[in-house]
């Protein structure tokens, strides 16, 4: 993570619980730490371009803008599809950061040993990057974006692409 991002979360963090922040080795106390003005807050919510970022114009109908959230809006078969094209330690990756309402879509069509298994092997990930695990989820989105432009998904109305329209 970059400098500012790193500040950004220390900062957040230290709001909450300045002890921890000084557990991780950062002196600095809470009140010190740069606070993330509303235009900053707004940009990462939104995840809106920088000024001045120059905007690509696709030259044919753009494809779906697919993030990994929005597999929730895929019906069970879409779902299985994705899974199934994706590499399974990328996608147990992928799932040990997933929403809660997505790993329950999922336990449900598990049968129950399954889903126990795959419980207990999201719960106790060991040791992992936080970063590794958000590369995941994109990967998984990649392959779910590919799936909907060979027409073998389909992504019903992304909220990204909504609000672009």
């Amino acid at each position: 993570m970059d400098a500012d991002a790193r500040s950004r979360v220390l900062a957040g963090l230290g709001r909450r619980n300045g002890r921890l922040v000084r557990q991780l080795g950062y002196e600095q106390a809470p009140e010190q730490m740069p606070v993330q003005t509303p235009a900053e807050d707004c940009r990462a919510r939104f995840r809106m371009e920088t000024p001045g970022a120059s905007a690509r114009v696709p030259s044919r109908s753009p494809a779906p803008l697919v993030e990994f959230e929005d597999l929730l809006m895929l019906g069970d078969e879409a779902l299985r599809r994705v899974f199934a094209a994706a590499d399974p330690a990328v996608l147990m990756l992928a799932l040990t950061g997933a929403p809660e309402p997505l790993l329950a879509r999922i336990l449900q069509q598990l049968p129950a040993a399954d889903a126990a298994t795959l419980c207990r092997r999201l719960n106790h990930p060991g040791p992992i990057r936080l970063s590794d695990i958000e590369t995941a989820q994109e990967q998984i989105a990649a392959v779910a974006r590919r799936l909907a432009e060979q027409g073998t998904i389909v992504v019903p109305g992304s909220r990204h692409f909504a609000a672009a329209a």
